[in-house]
């Protein structure tokens, strides 16, 4: 009998993994498809495009960073420019920018399913994130963003299994190296090692004998860090004499930053409206992080949204054009946090709250994807007739 009911758990577990891969597949073929449509005549290319593609013809052709107006490449990292220095042309990249999208969306998942037990939390957040607009703006433009993401969550996983594997200072440290490289894919790269450290701050003031421990991954985070903060260095002293004027006040637009932010994330769940205040969105949005900073546990996904969010508020004014493309690497984590507070304890529920509950994910998982597919059209047609078109800024 015993044996029965082994065997029985086991085919369950089968036919539980199973469904779960034909899932996690039928999202991520689903999706790459479509970025493939919104992508039919090539990638589309902004200002910040043109700069890495010229950086990347002078790093191949004589190891120097040079800028698309023959100046110093000095406001960005340089991993990108060197990733596309590997290919002659940008359409042989294109399949790199399809594998980097359909890898990161691999990551994400196992990264949730690290740090929740709850396959439905996980595949459920992976829905919502692949049907909302970010991955396709990420994927569709020639940018920085899409690899960024990809080694993002490649870090963060490797961070998490470093907590549970025997070989844990294996995982950190190819945590570390991951992070190291995605600081000098993106600058907030560093705003993802600040959670990281934060977190571990935490967990010592949790446990006391933790100390050594912190200590030597505090230094290892320090290594992880330095490559870009050598490059940055080093751009500032490149600067000229005329670049050495323009300003760059950090904390003083915290307020219009979080503002404009907070309309933005509203805008990820459910439609904005122009009679609505800005100002609304923003209170609602302080509450909730009100909330999520006295919550008793100590959980890694709600400390590097807060620390992302803290830092980009706190750099100098965003235009607001950029705002969707600087918070999408994080989205993925705030679609977590959000399914996971809904099905927490959900069975325990009452049936009317639990209809509520699968109500309002239907309508938000609905917008997105009327948003998405409007979005994805746009962009199709953009790059099938001008996908090159823009004004460069620098």
């Amino acid at each position: 009998m015993q044996i029965k009911k082994l065997l029985s758990k086991n085919e369950l577990k089968q036919q539980g993994q199973r469904v779960e891969f034909v899932l996690l597949s039928a999202f991520i073929i689903t999706s790459t498809l479509l970025i493939i449509f919104s992508t039919s005549g090539g990638l589309i290319w902004t200002s910040d495009s043109f700069q890495y593609w010229a950086a990347s013809r002078s790093f191949s052709n004589d190891g120097t960073f040079i800028a698309y107006d023959g100046g110093t490449y000095i406001f960005w990292p340089p991993l990108f420019p060197i990733i596309l220095s590997l290919f002659n042309n940008y359409e042989t990249y294109y399949l790199l920018q399809l594998f980097a999208f359909a890898g990161s969306a691999v990551l994400i998942y196992y990264f949730f399913r690290e740090l929740s037990q709850q396959k439905v939390v996980s595949l459920t957040a992976l829905a919502i994130y692949l049907a909302s607009v970010f991955p396709y703006l990420m994927s569709t433009f020639l940018w920085t963003e899409n690899i960024f993401t990809l080694l993002c969550y490649a870090s963060l996983l490797c961070y998490l299994l470093s907590k549970r594997m025997k070989r844990k200072w294996l995982f950190f440290i190819a945590s570390l190296f991951l992070a190291s490289l995605m600081c000098l894919q993106r600058n907030a790269g560093i705003f993802m090692l600040m959670g990281i450290s934060i977190h571990e701050f935490l967990l010592f003031f949790k446990e006391r004998s933790y100390f050594k421990e912190l200590v030597h991954k505090g230094l290892l985070i320090i290594v992880a860090v330095l490559p870009n903060i050598f490059w940055n260095y080093q751009s500032i002293q490149l600067q000229s004499a005329e670049q050495e004027m323009v300003s760059r006040s950090y904390a003083v637009d915290f307020f219009t930053n979080f503002v404009e932010l907070s309309e933005r994330l509203w805008g990820v769940f459910l439609p904005t409206h122009p009679i609505v205040s800005p100002y609304l969105y923003a209170a609602v949005f302080a509450f909730l992080i009100v909330i999520l900073c006295f919550n008793k546990r100590i959980r890694l996904a709600h400390t590097l949204v807060l620390t992302y969010i803290l830092l980009l508020c706190l750099m100098p004014l965003v235009n607001p054009e950029s705002m969707d493309r600087l918070i999408a690497p994080v989205t993925p984590i705030i679609f977590f946090i959000c399914c996971s507070i809904i099905f927490n304890n959900i069975d325990r529920k009452k049936a009317v709250i639990r209809y509520v509950i699968t109500g309002a994910v239907l309508l938000s998982f609905g917008y997105n994807i009327i948003r998405t597919s409007q979005n994805i059209m746009r962009w199709h047609e953009r790059s099938e007739h001008h996908a090159t078109d823009t004004k460069i800024f620098f």
